[in-house]
């Protein structure tokens, strides 16, 4: 018996492969029969299945040229998942850019429109304010600083007070005491004191010539802090004078006010009054202001 086989030397090789095909699905079919006799129906359905895959697999291997590539089936991972997550996020990411791109175009056009505008002032023409300069806007000016404290003298002194006698009066009824005083003596300028005529001004208001009032002491006062008493002797049968030690304060006060007249304190007073002033008057709009000291008083004696 010869071969199928020999016969097919006359084939084309598409002939061959189609018979060869078709030996081995009659193939599958006899072992299909075989099969019944021996498996229920579903594997006999899944073993024909897989039969025939692996039969029509070796037909296409026979032929590579002819052959069709059938990719393996897999099963569906998670890789997709996370591909379609940054598509998104790549995706918003692009249209924020976008979005913040016009935003700045538009709010650039926006600044540059009102930068190219005239501001306000220069469509609406403002006023120009007038400043009055004359002898009653300077006064109320200057008056309102009422008390200018120029100079200040701080001195000490040393107040002996008391009732005195001989040594045998005074061992039996003397009372005496040492004060230490330290006192602040304050010299300026009472402005609420100038008038209109203290005051003038030129016809075209840029020069202004003031007349300062006369120097005068403020205060003369005692630091409580630094003056004490450092001695007091009492006789055996003195009985204690409660206005000594008042009467010692007022001593040092006059004391302390004729120690700072000494020191020329109204001089010193009248050359800073009129310095603080040319400094005040400088801040009027006018071209020269000149300020006159009024003479130097005589100091008070208390």
């Amino acid at each position: 018996m010869s071969h199928p086989d020999e016969y097919d030397d006359d084939l084309t090789p598409r002939e061959r492969r189609e018979r060869l095909m078709q030996r081995r699905m009659r193939r599958v079919d006899d072992d299909d029969e075989y099969d019944d006799e021996y498996d229920d129906a579903p594997r006999r359905r899944e073993s024909l299945i897989e039969r025939r895959r692996r039969a029509r697999a070796e037909y296409y291997d026979d032929d590579d040229s002819v052959g069709l590539n059938i990719p393996p089936a897999t099963g569906r991972s998670g890789a997709g998942c996370a591909q379609t997550t940054l598509y998104l996020v790549v995706g918003g990411l692009l249209a924020l850019v976008v979005v913040l791109f016009f935003f700045s175009n538009t709010m650039n056009n926006v600044a540059s429109f009102f930068t190219g505008t005239p501001q306000l002032p220069e469509l609406v023409a403002s006023p120009t304010p007038t400043i009055r300069t004359d002898s009653a806007a300077v006064i109320e000016r200057i008056q309102g600083l009422s008390r200018l404290e120029t100079t200040s003298y701080t001195i000490e002194k040393v107040i002996e007070a008391g009732i005195e006698g001989n040594a045998f009066e005074n061992l039996l009824f003397g009372d005496r005491l040492l004060l230490i005083a330290q006192g602040t003596v304050l010299a300026g300028i009472d402005l609420s004191t100038l008038t209109t005529e203290d005051v003038i001004v030129s016809p075209d208001g840029a020069v202004v010539t003031i007349t300062l009032p006369p120097v005068q002491i403020f205060d003369v006062t005692l630091d409580n802090d630094a003056t004490r008493v450092y001695d007091r002797q009492q006789g055996f049968f003195a009985s204690p004078d409660r206005d000594l030690e008042t009467e010692a304060r007022q001593a040092a006060e006059r004391e302390i006010l004729a120690a700072a007249c000494e020191g020329g304190i109204l001089q010193r007073a009248t050359d800073d009054s009129q310095r603080a002033m040319e400094q005040f008057l400088s801040l009027l709009d006018v071209d020269e202001v000149i300020v006159r000291a009024a003479p130097v008083p005589v100091c008070p004696s208390s």
